[in-house]
């Protein structure tokens, strides 16, 4: 009788295949692979590294800010707003890539920073023209009209 080696099972001699499993009886079961755990030693990073790693997080904080101010200001408009959003989306991902991959961080507050340029931007014409509007409306007495109850 033939002992299967992956399940143990009892085989007749002439047997390729294990009756119970089904495995070839043929084959020896292989011993399982042990993987040794890698141990990372701390690579010794350069203070330029560290620098730049830090000046990264740095921007991408200040444009993290700029961009919540930005939206606060527009939250009365969609433009502002979205750009706003958009670039706290982008300097919070360049915030969690500053210990890891400086470069694309540094391409994450290039674009806060450009989302907030764009946002400030366009919430500051909106208010502009939202002021110049009611200005224009209210010299021209349209809104004492309203009140008054004549309508022509």
């Amino acid at each position: 009788m033939i002992q299967c080696s992956w399940c143990g099972a009892s085989n007749p001699d002439e047997s390729r295949f294990c009756s119970a499993c089904g495995k070839d009886v043929t084959v020896p079961k292989p011993e399982p692979k042990v993987v040794e755990p890698q141990v990372v030693i701390d690579q010794a990073v350069s203070p330029q590294d560290k620098e730049l790693a830090e000046k990264a997080k740095t921007q991408n904080v200040i444009w993290l800010v700029l961009n919540i101010i930005s939206s606060l200001m527009g939250c009365c408009f969609v433009l502002p707003l979205v750009f706003g959003i958009i670039g706290i989306v982008f300097s919070s991902q360049g915030l969690s890539l500053s210990k890891t991959n400086v470069l694309a961080s540094k391409a994450k507050a290039k674009t806060a920073m450009i989302m907030f340029i764009v946002g400030i931007s366009i919430a500051v014409l909106s208010w502009i023209i939202y002021l110049i509007v009611i200005v224009l409306v209210g010299s021209a007495g349209f809104l004492d009209s309203l009140s008054s109850g004549y309508y022509y």
